[in-house]
């Protein structure tokens, strides 16, 4: 098992996909967070199961039933998530967002 490390950017992008899922819906935002934390032990327990996203060398993660992405790079003994994502935005956006 790895540890898996929320970047400060991950975190802030967490926080603001739980309060549209909790505008939506209340409670949706806790639903989220359960989907986002399994997602996130499986991430440490199995690290290259998620693919490899467009040569960037970052995994994507998908949270289920949630249609939105994990983006993360392992390093040694941890993963780093640099970002949580909507995956209905256009793969340009991702990609700037992932190289700023």
């Amino acid at each position: 098992m790895i540890e898996v490390v929320v970047l400060a950017e991950a975190e802030r992008d967490r926080l603001e996909i739980w309060r549209r899922c909790d505008e939506m819906l209340v409670g949706l935002g806790d639903r989220f967070d359960a989907a986002f934390d399994k997602a996130t032990e499986q991430i440490a327990h199995f690290p290259e199961a998620a693919s490899l996203w467009r040569k960037l060398g970052f995994r994507r993660k998908i949270v289920a039933d949630f249609p939105i992405g994990i983006f993360y790079k392992i390093h040694g003994n941890r993963a780093f998530i640099r970002a949580i994502l909507d995956l209905r935005q256009s793969d340009e956006a991702i990609i700037r967002r992932l190289t700023d």
